[in-house]
């Protein structure tokens, strides 16, 4: 998102809501609510919600055709084994990384 961007920290939005939404009004694309260094919300323009509920409900549509598929290619596998599988993967893949770091780490 190219534009704006204001920051105000949770003191600043619970007494000034007002001024906040202003600043939104203003031009600023979002403001973005710290707690310390840490955000914790956004507040974006109205105009701009909907589209990020579409593109959140097409990220949940993604997500759950791709857990049907996984489902579907597996359906024939008893869930003990397809349990030790993904342990066996989960493991695999932590070694892997615990690698990658180490070699970075190294040098």
């Amino acid at each position: 998102m190219a534009g704006r961007t204001e920051r105000g920290s949770e003191i600043d939005i619970e007494s000034q809501l007002t001024s906040a939404v202003d600043r939104i009004a203003r031009g600023a694309d979002h403001l973005d609510v710290m707690d310390g260094d840490k955000p914790v919300a956004v507040v974006v323009p109205v105009g701009l919600y909907p589209r990020f509920k579409r593109m959140d409900e097409a990220n949940r549509q993604a997500l759950h055709e791709a857990f049907t598929k996984i489902s579907q290619a597996f359906a024939d596998v008893p869930d003990d084994e397809l349990e030790r599988e993904l342990e066996k993967a989960r493991l695999d893949y932590r070694a892997e990384k615990r690698t990658e770091r180490d070699a970075l780490a190294a040098g």
